[in-house]
């Protein structure tokens, strides 16, 4: 692939490439020396396309969210990836506090909640 070529042949040891592992985006500096004998599996986002489509995405899903349409986890759960840093964290964190939340109405007899907290 030509981006390959240009890669090896003109980034340094500094530069970062963000790429997927078990399910996370991360990124790392790359040794092209070290990469040369390697068999890459890629996907490639040619043009704008795919930069305005998830442009529309996240303004999509703030109107929603703003609107009361969908909860603040579903809000994370739709977003793209590598948007927001530690997204799983944050959901799991999010989820723990509004079941604390309605652990403490079911003690002080409030009874459950009936609607999820936006």
């Amino acid at each position: 692939m030509i981006w390959l070529d240009y890669m090896f042949n003109y980034y340094d040891a500094s530069r970062v490439i963000m790429y997927r592992e078990n399910g996370e985006l991360s990124r790392q500096t790359i040794d092209s020396e070290r990469l040369r004998g390697v068999i890459f599996s890629c996907t490639v986002d040619a043009g704008a396309s795919a930069y305005w489509s998830e442009i529309s995405a996240v303004t999509t899903l703030d109107m929603l969210l703003k609107s009361g349409h969908i909860s603040f986890i579903q809000y994370l759960e739709r977003i793209p990836e590598g948007i927001i840093p530690r997204k799983n964290e944050l959901i799991e964190q999010t989820k723990a506090e509004l079941e604390k939340i309605q652990n403490e109405r079911m003690t002080n007899n409030e009874g459950p909640q009936t609607d999820t907290p936006r």
